[in-house]
């Protein structure tokens, strides 16, 4: 979690991604010439829909930008600077890859994350408490788009 209004166990759905530990001067001047990926608002509507779906969730769903580095976060520090510089929501390790392929594929996506952890320090304890708990409800929401689609 970096926004202040997530807590654990919240769930972030990606309106865009991005990589907070690259340099934006050659994201942005070299194949693929771009800087963040965004997600199909199609699946933004269905993941909504999905979540809506879940009884007695104890999870509150927000919208917005999700970062992406080479390293679990886990210093105040690190986090603050992440927020200064990219303002996003959350960060974890693999949206923007996912995001940057499906851009070059010419393919929608979408990036759903349950928060773990407050990417600060005590972190890796905070994220063996909640693991399991986020894991379940990020597949109870992908089984409900499933669904969803299908009807």
């Amino acid at each position: 979690a970096l926004h202040p209004s997530l807590k654990i166990l919240d769930v972030v759905i990606s309106e865009n991604v991005i990589l907070h530990d690259a340099d934006l001067h050659i994201l942005k001047n070299y194949y693929p010439f771009r800087e963040d990926y965004k997600a199909d608002p199609k699946l933004i509507e269905l993941c909504r829909n999905a979540c809506e779906r879940i009884e007695n969730r104890s999870f509150q769903v927000h919208t917005g930008r999700i970062a992406s580095g080479d390293r679990f976060i886990e210093d105040k520090a690190v986090k603050a600077d992440i927020i200064e510089r990219f303002s996003p929501w959350c960060v974890e390790m693999e949206g923007a890859s996912v995001g940057q392929v499906a851009y070059m594929n010419d393919t929608p996506f979408l990036i759903i994350r349950s928060i773990s952890d407050n990417a600060d320090d005590g972190a890796y304890e905070v994220y063996d408490n909640f693991v399991d708990l986020a894991a379940h409800n990020s597949a109870q929401i992908v089984l409900n788009m499933m669904a969803l689609y299908t009807e």
